[in-house]
């Protein structure tokens, strides 16, 4: 059952993917859904997320890693220090 509900997202992504409004077209499909079954909806649009993150249709995945903020311990690499364990929180204020 699972396989016949990812493709039908899938399917639908496609689509929505034509439109060429992405996370416009992902809202709607939740909404619409969400008014009968919540759950699946919020599967559906975990799901699209997904699918336009690992195909590069996302707008903001084909910038994140610039835009990605530092962890400390890649500040502390950058600066010839050594990690430290649990170092790779990412820093909210640089």
């Amino acid at each position: 059952m699972l396989n016949k509900i990812d493709k039908a997202i899938l399917e639908k992504y496609e689509v929505i993917k034509q439109s060429g409004k992405i996370l416009c077209g992902i809202e709607e499909t939740y909404r619409q859904v969400r008014f009968k079954n919540p759950e699946l909806a919020v599967y559906i649009k975990k799901r699209m997320l997904e699918i336009a993150i690992e195909k590069g249709d996302y707008p903001e995945s084909k910038n994140c890693i610039e835009k990605r903020k530092p962890t400390i311990n890649q500040l502390r690499k950058e600066n010839g220090l050594s990690e430290i364990p649990d170092g790779d929180v990412v820093l909210t204020k640089v």
